[in-house]
């Protein structure tokens, strides 16, 4: 629940935020956001690679296994969204893709929101 409350802090600091409003983050609090999610990211890859404390966490149950591993490879989407949205504000890069403007291109607060409710529902799945 942790790891959803510091990804959910990420993306309250971009707010509403989208196209070129999106010079208008505050990097700075934006960064410590991104931080505290590794931290929690870094612990939870332990966590999954500690038998005895997973064991302790969630007993024998193969499908709490696979679900945590889906989950962190969601963190993982989060972290390199995360790092395609400061790349795309620090370029000056907010076009979005004319061909399929449906579809949330990498590094879009729309993607980032996509990816943390993917988060969401691969949390859900653990318990």
């Amino acid at each position: 629940m942790m790891g959803l409350h510091t990804s959910e802090a990420v993306l309250d600091v971009i707010g509403g935020l989208d196209g070129p409003e999106l010079k208008n983050i505050d990097m700075k609090a934006f960064d410590t956001k991104v931080a505290e999610f590794r931290l929690f990211y870094d612990a939870l890859e332990k966590l999954a690679q500690d038998e005895t404390q997973f064991k302790k966490e969630y007993g024998t149950s193969v499908g709490a296994k696979h679900s945590l591993k889906s989950f962190i490879t969601t963190g993982e989407q989060f972290i390199r969204e995360i790092r395609n949205l400061k790349e795309r504000v620090e370029e000056g890069d907010f076009k979005y893709s004319i061909v399929h403007p449906s579809i949330p291109d990498n590094g879009s607060p729309l993607k980032l929101s996509k990816t943390y409710s993917k988060m969401v529902n691969e949390y859900n799945r653990i318990q």
